[in-house]
């Protein structure tokens, strides 16, 4: 599947990487796991891009750590309030 943005050209050729979510059904409600490949396609060929491509990944760890945090200190609740509408 090819991004659905523009590249820039200087960019070295491949995908910056693939986020999965995948969910399933617990005893609780669900769980939801993330899984992250970075760097799939052609080897960056510089220095200089691969430190590119392992700072974008070391940013997406943070952006997901803090927004995962935030959502677990109020969607408990809203399962516990909702969950059982069907």
């Amino acid at each position: 599947m090819q991004p659905t943005h523009d590249r820039d050209e200087k960019q070295c050729d491949r995908d910056l990487g693939v986020m999965l979510h995948l969910v399933r059904t617990t005893a609780d409600g669900s769980e939801l796991r993330s899984r992250y490949i970075f760097d799939r396609g052609k080897t960056c060929s510089t220095d200089e891009e691969r430190a590119e491509a392992l700072g974008f990944a070391y940013e997406m760890l943070l952006h997901d750590q803090t927004e995962f945090t935030h959502l677990s200190t109020f969607l408990a609740s809203i399962h516990q309030e909702f969950g059982n509408q069907g």
